[in-house]
């Protein structure tokens, strides 16, 4: 079948409802959290517990959500005798007709398992960690990266990934002759965290790239170099 849009309505005969509209993003915009839009949803935890989400824009099932100021969440309550790991997120549930920010349970052993199906989409945001009895999380690890989305107008992009655990203390990685450092925008982060462009240098040895640290990446720390390529049309 056949289906396009959109025209003004003349007697009735041009229907459209909110799917219609948000279908439309549909391999255009992919589900994530724009990068470059208020905080990007940062999240933190304030002096008395509270999980503190920024500001910021996503799509999530083909739909928007936008947050204009910081939002607070109250950690669930923990458990008596376990550390408990849970995810601040954003879920869109096509039944309720609604998209939140919300924290979601784990368990002892990990972060929940996020649902993705017809009827709700989960994004996971941060982990925070809830110690036995503690009123308060512990701790909280951005998570982002896995979400992010790049929201360039009029550029094709195309994303590389290239993501290593450290098993021999290293002050360099590899990253191919794909990858042209003058014009393609590159991240890395270390453990989830974006790692400041002043602690490395990107270097060009004859066709083949490197990332150049400043300083000793120890084994058991993870590494995740981003690459996005623009092409023009």
């Amino acid at each position: 079948m056949i289906r396009y849009g959109f025209f003004n309505s003349e007697s009735g005969d041009r229907v459209y409802n909110a799917d219609d509209f948000s279908n439309f993003f549909e391999g255009v915009i992919g589900d994530g959290i724009f990068k470059k839009i208020g905080q990007a949803f940062d999240t933190s935890i304030s002096s008395d517990g509270k999980i503190i989400v920024g500001s910021g824009r996503a799509m999530v099932k083909n739909k928007w959500i936008e947050n204009t100021a910081n939002e607070s969440l109250d950690p669930l309550p923990p458990e008596e005798s376990t550390t408990r790991f849970d995810s601040v997120i954003l879920r869109c549930d096509m039944v309720s007709r609604l998209i939140e920010l919300a924290i979601k349970k784990g368990s002892a052993a990990s972060a929940p398992v996020l649902t993705d199906d017809a009827q709700m989409k989960e994004i996971r945001i941060a982990n925070i960690t809830m110690a036995a009895g503690a009123k308060k999380p512990v701790h909280i690890e951005d998570v982002r990266e896995d979400s992010w989305i790049h929201p360039l107008i009029g550029v094709h992009v195309v994303q590389l990934r290239k993501e290593v655990t450290i098993s021999d203390a290293t002050t360099s990685i590899t990253l191919g002759n794909k990858v042209d450092p003058e014009a393609d925008s590159i991240d890395v982060y270390i453990n989830g965290m974006l790692l400041a462009k002043s602690a490395y240098t990107v270097n060009n040895d004859s066709g083949v790239v490197k990332i150049d640290f400043d300083f000793s990446i120890q084994p058991g720390n993870r590494v995740a170099v981003e690459v996005l390529k623009s092409i023009a049309d």
